[in-house]
Order: C-alpha cells, then sequence, then structure tokens
C-alpha cells in the first residue's frame, strides 16, 4: 500500500491520548469503544485531514496561506465543535505527503521532499458514510432542509448519483430499487414479491439502503477506463493532467477527447508514461469512512453488509475505516484475516471465504477506546484482532449466569 496515513491526538473532546505510537490507518481500519469515546471524532478528524490534503495537492488550497481558524471551520462542517480545541490539543497528521500538525492553536503544514523512486500520491475518493443516514431514505431533497449536517448533505449528493446509476441491486432477501419517474425508493421482498416504499421499510433496511448503492457505485466508478473519469474532472484538475503530457501529438488528441468528449484516437496515447501523475490528479483509489456498518441490523446481516463494503474495497491502495460497537464486525474481520493466512501458509481455500474477502494481517488496525485512551488490540502472536477485546459484554453476562448457578 503506497499511502501510508497516521494520526496522533492528545487532549481534544474526548480523546485524551492515542498513545505513544500514532494511529495508523491501514487498509482495513476499525475502531471499537463504548458510545460517547470519541470514535467517530477520530475518524472525523481523519476524514478532514485526508481531503485537506487532497486540496493541497490538487493546488485547490495553498498550504502556506490556511489559517488556524479556516482549518478550525473545516472540522466545524464535519460536526466537530471548535470547543474541542484548547491550548493543550494536539492533533498531527503523517502521510507520505504532507505533516500537518496543531498545537498550542497554531496550524503548521509541511510538504515532504518526494523520493524519486516512490510510486506517488493515489488520489483518493474519500466517502464519509454518517450514522444519520437512514435520513436519506425517508426525507425528499434532503440538501434543502436547513440544520442539516453538510456533511450528510454531500452524502445524499452522492447517493442520488448512485441510485440513478445503479437503479436496483440485491441485498439477502430483499430488492432494492429506485423509480426516477416517481422519485421514489422501494424494497422488494424477492421470495413474496411485496414491495413497498422505503420510508415503510424497517430502520435496518433504511440504514443499509443508500450505504450499499453508494459503495458499490464508487467502486465500479474507480474501476472504470482512465479516460471515462478524465471526462468527469473539474477544468481545474484537466488542466492539470493536461500539463503532465509532453507530447504534442498526444497532448492534441486527449484535448480533443475532452472538448467533444468522443474517443478518437486515444489508443495512440501511450497513457503508462503518465500514470504516476495520473493517478495523483485522478480519484484512482477510494477510503470509506462508515459509521456503524451494523446500524440497526440482525448479527447475520452486520457480517453481510461488512462483507459488501469489504469487496468495494479490496483494489489498490482502497481503504475502508470503519467505527462500531459490534463484537461480530471484529470476529469476521478476523475470519478474512485467518482465511488469507491459511492460503497463504497452506495453500487452503475456505469455501465460505472468496479471495476477494481475504485481508492480510499487516493490512489491519483495530483499536479500542476506554476512558479517553486509544488502545491498539492487534494481537501480533494470535494474528488477529485480541480475541479477548472482542466481546466483554458476553464474557460478563456468562460470568453473573454461572454465578447463579454456583
Amino acid at each position: 500500500m503506497n499511502n501510508y496515513q497516521r494520526l496522533k491526538i492528545e487532549n481534544f473532546g474526548p480523546i485524551i491520548s492515542t498513545g505513544k505510537s500514532p494511529l495508523d490507518f491501514k487498509r482495513c481500519t476499525v475502531f471499537i469503544g463504548d458510545q460517547g469515546t470519541g470514535k467517530s471524532t477520530i475518524v472525523k478528524l481523519f476524514s478532514t485531514l485526508t481531503w485537506l490534503e487532497k486540496a493541497i495537492l490538487a493546488k485547490r488550497i495553498h498550504n502556506t496561506s490556511l489559517t488556524f481558524d479556516e482549518i478550525k471551520g473545516m472540522f466545524q462542517r464535519q460536526n466537530i465543535p471548535s470547543e474541542y480545541f484548547v491550548k493543550e490539543s494536539i492533533v498531527e497528521y503523517d502521510s507520505n505527503e504532507l505533516l500537518i500538525k496543531i498545537e498550542k492553536l497554531t496550524l503548521s503544514i509541511k510538504k515532504k521532499n518526494k523520493n524519486k523512486k516512490s510510486h506517488g500520491y493515489s488520489c483518493p475518493k474519500i466517502q464519509y458514510v454518517p450514522s444519520e443516514r437512514n435520513l436519506l431514505s425517508i426525507a425528499d431533497d434532503l440538501d434543502k432542509i436547513s440544520g442539516i449536517p453538510q456533511m450528510l448533505k454531500l452524502y445524499y449528493n452522492e447517493f442520488k448519483i448512485a441510485r440513478d446509476n445503479i437503479k436496483s441491486m440485491s441485498f439477502q432477501n430483499f430488492k432494492f430499487s429506485y423509480d426516477k419517474k416517481n422519485h421514489s425508493n422501494f424494497v422488494e421482498v424477492k421470495k413474496t414479491k411485496a414491495k413497498v416504499k422505503l420510508q415503510q421499510a424497517s430502520s435496518g433496511i433504511q440504514s443499509i439502503f443508500p450505504m450499499l448503492f453508494v459503495s458499490k457505485y464508487l467502486s465500479d466508478y474507480l474501476k472504470k477506463d482512465i479516460f471515462d473519469r478524465i471526462i468527469d474532472l473539474d477544468n481545474d484538475r484537466q488542466k492539470m493532467f493536461m500539463e503532465t503530457i509532453q507530447n504534442e501529438t498526444e497532448k492534441n488528441i486527449v484535448y480533443n477527447y475532452i472538448q467533444s468528449g468522443i474517443k478518437t484516437n486515444l489508443q495512440k496515447v501511450n497513457i503508462d508514461n503518465y500514470i504516476k501523475d495520473i493517478n495523483s490528479i485522478i480519484n484512482s483509489c477510494l477510503i470509506e469512512i462508515v459509521e456503524e456498518p451494523e446500524q440497526n441490523l440482525f448479527p447475520i446481516s452486520q457480517v453481510e453488509v461488512l462483507k459488501s463494503i469489504v469487496i468495494d474495497t479490496n483494489t489498490d491502495n482502497d481503504k475502508l475505516i470503519m467505527t462500531t460497537h459490534s463484537p461480530y464486525i471484529l470476529s469476521q474481520i478476523n475470519n478474512y484475516i485467518f482465511a488469507k493466512s491459511q492460503n497463504d501458509l497452506k495453500s487452503v481455500t475456505i469455501r465460505e471465504i472468496p479471495s476477494s474477502l481475504y485481508i492480510d494481517y499487516n493490512d489491519v488496525s483495530a483499536y479500542k477506546i476506554v476512558d479517553g485512551y486509544v488502545n491498539n488490540i492487534m494481537d501480533e502472536e494470535y494474528g488477529g484482532i485480541d480475541v479477548n477485546e472482542i466481546d466483554e459484554c458476553s464474557r460478563n453476562i456468562t460470568k453473573v449466569f454461572d454465578k447463579l448457578f454456583s
């Protein structure tokens, strides 16, 4: 994985400390803990700083002119209260490209010297999936309602694009569809053919409908031909892309394509010569940040939802970042890790887990937040997430049950 991203937090809102080592955001990163412990605060910080890095590298924002008040405003748009910033706060984001640091209410941003041997920056599509997503299933024109969080409005816009393109998809015993003519979302039970509007469906169904549509659409979109994605760029990024092409003949071919949308002579453009620069300009990977994928779902459905979003984020440099209260999510991630390790060691294929779900142990980070402290719960000896941390509640219930009969 080319893009490393690490985050250190001290004395910020509910977070007292992330410990001696910064949080390492890998291909699959999960945060578990009681409600109100700061899981969402961490991933919102990560989301905002990752977006800021992308904006700086795309030259939409000049890092030298950015002020502390401006970045505080960015955090507020992610529903991070400005009161979380105190003199003792430290927020430090470290990646291949930038070091962003907030300390003593002062912002500093430093670009790193690039190694010529580096694979370069992979520009991510950053998708934040908020816990309030149920509202998307029941409210029309959500972006026109006052008081709606900005990140939910942005997600609603992604949802509208996704359902217009996908139109229908299946999940377990249900089929989701969108009737564009009547501007309505529907859920159909496959076995009985009973079909209702999404507003009438269960809270669990309302939660997964937008999440699965957006995740699948973005995953498919990022697998499209690079020229199909160039045509969707804004003018500034199209200009940046054109500047990477040195050959005048190739430049004219691409320019004519951008202007007309007609794929003429594109086969004459040696795109491999520019791929490193292209990947830094065009969205070339997906960072999907999901709050509580298990929201309002039965355990079996929780596992199926996890399966879907893991598959959607399984190409180079994709990342899946999650907050959760569910031990089933952690247990299933362990299954994906062990399936990969068994296949590597013994060439054993586990029928229930296809290779598209394999996750390498070294590509996983898991953290538990307790009393303001963030603890790493990866077990190197065990080769997965520490099983002692997965379901403490069940163990406590069992202890009480045993005492009743002792």
